[in-house]
């Protein structure tokens, strides 16, 4: 009897534990639902449509936790991944509010795992207001980054983009294009008008490959090109178990290299790619297609104390501590250029 009366005490606190969570995670979501969506108390959690709940083609499962439905409109609540790969996984919940017409009525930052914390503070509440209420809800919609606070600006962007997509597939609300994921991605760094051009199955290239090209024009009408290409690179550091680079590269209507992006990559060097290395690869005009095969102006030149130290007894002849060239984080970045220009010179403008 006592046993029993033992085991039925455990069931009762586990059964107030469980409502306990329940309890402390509701008032959270509601909290952002009538942020996003105002003036509406008849808001019914919806079953998620398993085909449209992630998003692969963004490179990670980008997911949609949860969707709302009332008389006045919608709420989708998404979990982002972030742009490009940290040694942590940061993630950002975004709650987005939208009406019966598909105009959004609210976007705001839920939960987020990020260490940089100082950089989401400037993602503040009044630039999501501006920034996305009244427009209408589209997997390509756009909006300016926060200055200085590009990726986790970025991420609320791909948190409305996915929770458009959703609502245009579930509720059928908003623009009901097909997306592509790419486009997206090209218009957030360099806004324009870009057509998906087929990668040619034939080319080869060593040095990387070809992820996906498109061909359109800038805001002011110059013609573009976009080349997305990810690194193949073995390091001759045995123990760097860095995941290789994609960069998405732009070149000109000459053919001349005009801005780059990292799409995805993270380095166990811990060697950032600075904006003045990218741009020692900017003006160069690509016309054989090895314009980069001995390229140095991009290379890292210099490494924290730690790294050389390490580094020192494997590679004692290199200055870096990793290659004699540069280091492994540079040299798998100058082969996503290379695998660009042999592209553009092989295929693009051949």
């Amino acid at each position: 009897m006592r046993l029993n009366r033992m085991i039925a005490g455990l069931l009762a606190l586990a059964c107030l534990l469980f409502a306990f969570a329940l309890a402390e995670e509701v008032p959270v979501d509601e909290t952002y639902l009538t942020r996003v969506l105002p003036g509406t108390a008849s808001l019914k959690k919806q079953s998620l449509k398993s085909k449209y709940k992630t998003d692969d083609d963004l490179g990670v499962e980008n997911e949609v936790l949860a969707a709302w439905k009332s008389k006045d409109g919608f709420v989708v609540k998404t979990r982002v991944h972030y742009g490009a790969e940290f040694y942590e996984d940061p993630t950002m919940d975004v709650f987005v509010g939208l009406d019966k017409d598909g105009l959004i009525t609210g976007v705001a930052i839920g939960q987020t795992v990020d260490h940089t914390a100082q950089f989401l503070e400037t993602v503040t509440q009044d630039y999501l207001n501006g920034a996305y209420i009244g427009g209408l809800a589209s997997s390509t919609f756009t909006t300016d980054a926060v200055s200085g606070a590009t990726f986790s600006s970025e991420t609320v962007l791909f948190g409305v983009q996915l929770a458009s997509w959703y609502a245009a597939n579930v509720f059928r609300v908003g623009e009901r294009e097909s997306q592509d994921i790419q486009l997206k991605k090209l218009q957030a760094v360099v806004p324009g008008t870009y057509e998906k051009v087929e990668v040619d199955e034939d080319f080869a290239c060593d040095a990387g490959s070809v992820q996906y090209v498109a061909t359109g024009a800038d805001e002011s009408g110059a013609a573009v090109t976009a080349v997305v290409a990810q690194a193949s690179f073995t390091p001759e550091n045995p123990d760097n178990n860095m995941a290789m680079p994609t960069y998405q590269i732009w070149l000109d209507g000459d053919g001349a290299v005009i801005r780059a992006n990292m799409l995805s990559g993270h380095f166990y060097e811990a060697f950032p790619m600075d904006a003045d290395k990218l741009e020692a690869y900017y003006g160069t005009v690509i016309v054989t297609g090895e314009e980069f095969d001995a390229f140095e102006g991009g290379l890292i030149s210099e490494a924290p104390e730690y790294i050389l130290t390490s580094a020192s007894a494997a590679f004692p002849d290199t200055v870096t501590g990793a290659t004699p060239a540069g280091n492994d984080t540079s040299l798998s970045v100058r082969n996503c250029f290379i695998t660009a220009a042999r592209y553009y010179a092989q295929v693009i403008a051949k």
